[in-house]
Parts: C-alpha cells; sequence; structure tokens
C-alpha cells in the first residue's frame, strides 16, 4: 500500500512537471491556437458545407477555407494600415512644411488666423514670448526619439511574434477544420460528466463563441461606418478607408480613437475649429462609446447569459489575455456557470421541482 502511493506521488509530480515544460513550449503559440479554435468554431457551418461542394476532399475544404478566412483578416487590415500610415506621412509633410515656412519669416499663428487669436487670448495671461515653443518641441521629440530607439529591439520582436501568431492560427486552423471531429471527440471522453452535459457543454461553448466572433465584429462594423460618416460630414479625405481602419481598430485597446483623434488634431492644427470640434464630439460620442452599448445587445441574442456577464466577460477577459480575451472572457464564464449547474444538481441534490402545497 505504501508503495502504491509512492508510485502515485511520483506520477503526479512528473505529470505535474511535464505539464508545466507543455506550457512553456506552447505558450509562444497559444495566442495563434486561440484565434484558430475561433476560426474554425465560427465557421464551422461554412466548412461543412464547402466538404459537400468539393465532393468530401477534406485537405482541399480546410486549406481553402482557412486560406480565404486569412485573407479576409490580413488583406485589409495591411490596406488599412497602409493607408493610415499614408495619412501619417502627410501630417508630418505638413509639419515639415510649417516648419521650413516659420524658419523663413511665416510663422504658424500667421497660417492659421485661429492659432493667432488663440495664443493672443493667452497672452492676455501669459508671457508667451519668454517661453521657447520651438526648444520645448525639438525636446519632445528628442525624447520621443530616444524612447523609440531604445524600443527598436522590442518592436522587431513583437513583429516577429506577430508574424509567427499568424502562420501557428493558419496551420492550426487547416487542422482542426481537418481534424476537428476527432479533437472535439478525445476532449470528450476526458470530461468526467455524463453524455448528456458534455452534449450540452460543447453545445453552449459552440453557441457562445460563434455568438461573440459575429457580435463583435458586427459591433466593429458598425462603429467603423459612424466613423467613415462623421469622416466625410467634416470633409476629410478617403473616408472609407479610414472607415475601414476603425473597423479594425475597434478591435484593439484604445479603440477607434487611434484613428479619428489625430483627425481631429489636423483639423484643429489646420484652423478648422468647427469641423474639429465636431469630430471629436463625434468620435468620442457617436463611434467609442457605441460599442458599449450595441456590443453586449449584439452577443446577448445567441447567448443564455445576462448582459453583465457580457460586458464583465468580454472587456475583463481583453485586460486579462488581449485581444483574444473578447473570446476567452466569455466562454470561460460560460463553463463556469455550467460547472455549478452541475454541482447545484448532482453535488447538492436540490429538486429543481416546486414542493407540494399544503
Amino acid at each position: 500500500m505504501r508503495r502504491d502511493w509512492v508510485f502515485r506521488g511520483v506520477f503526479v509530480a512528473l505529470f505535474t512537471l511535464t505539464l508545466y515544460l507543455m506550457f512553456l513550449i506552447f505558450r509562444p503559440f497559444l495566442t495563434g491556437i486561440a484565434w484558430a479554435t475561433v476560426l474554425v468554431v465560427a465557421f464551422s457551418p461554412l466548412h461543412r458545407r464547402l466538404l459537400g461542394w468539393v465532393r468530401g476532399r477534406a485537405w482541399l475544404a480546410a486549406t481553402a477555407l482557412s486560406v480565404a478566412l486569412a485573407s479576409l483578416v490580413v488583406v485589409p487590415a495591411v490596406i488599412a494600415a497602409i493607408k493610415v500610415g499614408q495619412g501619417v506621412v502627410d501630417g508630418y509633410n505638413w509639419l515639415e512644411t510649417a516648419q521650413e515656412q516659420a524658419d523663413a519669416g511665416v510663422s504658424l499663428s500667421e497660417r492659421i488666423p485661429a492659432l493667432k487669436d488663440a495664443i493672443e487670448f493667452v497672452g492676455r495671461y501669459v508671457d508667451v514670448e519668454s517661453i521657447d515653443l520651438k526648444g520645448m518641441a525639438i525636446s519632445a521629440l528628442k525624447t520621443v526619439g530616444n524612447a523609440l530607439a531604445g524600443k527598436s529591439s522590442e518592436i522587431v520582436a513583437n513583429a516577429v511574434q506577430t508574424i509567427l501568431s499568424f502562420i501557428v492560427m493558419l496551420v492550426t486552423m487547416t487542422v482542426l477544420f481537418h481534424e476537428g471531429p476527432a479533437v472535439v471527440g478525445a476532449v470528450r471522453r476526458f470530461l468526467p460528466m455524463s453524455e448528456a452535459d458534455r452534449d450540452e457543454v460543447f453545445r453552449e461553448l459552440e453557441e457562445v463563441t460563434r455568438s461573440v466572433f459575429f457580435g463583435v465584429l458586427a459591433t466593429a462594423l458598425v462603429q467603423g461606418t459612424v466613423g467613415a460618416i462623421g469622416f466625410a460630414i467634416a470633409g476629410l479625405p478617403q473616408p472609407v478607408t479610414f472607415g475601414a481602419a476603425m473597423f479594425f481598430c475597434a478591435l484593439l485597446p484604445g479603440g477607434t480613437a487611434i484613428v479619428w483623434g489625430p483627425a481631429a488634431i489636423y483639423l484643429f492644427a489646420t484652423g478648422s475649429w468647427g469641423w474639429g470640434t465636431f469630430l471629436l464630439i463625434w468620435g468620442v460620442v457617436a463611434v467609442s462609446s457605441i460599442d458599449n452599448l450595441i456590443r453586449p445587445l449584439f452577443i446577448g441574442r445567441g447567448v443564455r447569459m445576462h448582459t453583465l456577464l457580457i460586458f464583465f466577460g468580454l472587456f475583463g477577459g481583453m485586460l486579462a489575455f488581449g485581444l483574444v480575451g473578447l473570446f476567452v472572457g466569455p466562454l470561460i464564464i460560460t463553463v463556469f456557470l455550467f460547472l455549478v449547474e452541475i454541482a447545484r444538481r448532482d453535488l447538492l441534490r436540490e429538486s429543481s421541482a416546486e414542493p407540494p402545497e399544503a
């Protein structure tokens, strides 16, 4: 008996150590694996239909759908990033031209009457001439440049990690489309619950994943559309392109303000104070704040979960796990609630029937 306990203890210790080492091995790829799992679950009905179209050629269907989904994500994102980058370059060129004109004797306040009025107003209370604005700007630029130089290796590492995660996502997605039923069957065998409970938990996880995925995309689409309308009203160029950029930025921490914020600053800098104020208010109220209202509504239609839990699952998951936490958070809450229900039903032996009336 003592020998059996020793063997069991050694086995548990060895298993725990191996599990930890496996985690270290797979940790760099967890983001890509998580994204692949979400996409496979969300588009599994389309995969089954495609499998019929190609007459049961499983690898062809899995590869074609994986490449198509990756292209739908990557190509528009790259185009939007290029367009936003071009906008940044144009803004830099505008600042450079302004600096050259300032060196030639044409000050920025002379080019922008509204800025001249603002300086005159501030000058009533502060000695503006004693403030070396140019020196402060140069110092700030040097500070930013040094910070970016110090972070260059980290930026390169993050870029490599992003490319690696994308490759892992593409390969894993292809394999999961092809081997999905076998993987699900293997996981089901390890769940210590009845067959009916296994069916229920997998059904709920599939519904939650699909609802969260398409709900997040629908919310981002609304935000991008509303943002593009604001750009068009303000008279900014290429509103559709920057609306597409806001669609992708809506999935990131900081959200759409990454796009409409610099645009509002540009309008202020060029003297369009009215349109700059409009875009600022439009961005805060109509674009950035609307996701807190419509995202839980979109997702709640396909999830049997309280709206408040959906809210905490989305934003708490994103804070804990990054962007993929938008999907992981609600899944964790779903599993927790399901386990609570099993504990209430089986462990606590509570009857769901109403007590008989006296």
